[in-house]
């Protein structure tokens, strides 16, 4: 079984929305956005999606958002699935004014210098969502990561059938 995350910025409205609305976690009086629904029917297009999460990665004040769809499947995705991917949700109402990056990564299980398993994500593939432009590799030196992480799971309705 491959496990893979496709990863998304969305700090701020230029980079993703959703009809407009900034992507964010159900609040007070704030509804979730991508909602429930269609969260859902996107997991019922491409079954391999686990989890939807929204990170927020803090180092030195600065917090960078994202959307991380958490995936396992028995094969890895291929240029075409993933455009495909990406397609789908452009026509849901997913939109860039800035044709932010949009990368599909293998997870890779390490155990760190104090022995504890850490995940590492390894890139693959990478697309700007608008155009559609492949990204070529960029490999830079990794640095010890000191941002500090915080999670929220989005709401999935499971009740649909495609």
């Amino acid at each position: 079984m491959v496990k893979y995350i496709i990863k998304i910025n969305c700090t701020g409205k230029k980079d993703l929305t959703f009809n407009g609305i900034a992507i964010r976690v159900a609040r007070k009086n704030l509804h979730q956005s991508p909602p429930d629904i269609t969260l859902g029917y996107i997991s019922c297009i491409f079954p391999y999606i686990k989890e939807l999460k929204i990170v927020y990665k803090t180092l030195n004040k600065i917090t960078i958002k994202r959307l991380e769809f958490h995936c396992e499947n028995e094969t890895d995705l291929s240029d075409e699935d993933f455009v495909h991917f990406i397609e789908v949700l452009k026509r849901l109402g997913f939109a860039s004014e800035k044709d932010v990056k949009i990368s599909y990564c293998k997870i890779v299980r390490y155990m760190d210098d104090n022995n504890v398993m850490r995940d590492k994500h390894d890139e693959i593939l990478a697309y700007t969502l608008t155009s559609l432009i492949k990204i070529k590799d960029s490999k830079k030196q990794r640095l010890r990561n000191r941002s500090k992480y915080s999670t929220r799971v989005l709401y999935i309705c499971k009740n649909l059938i495609v």
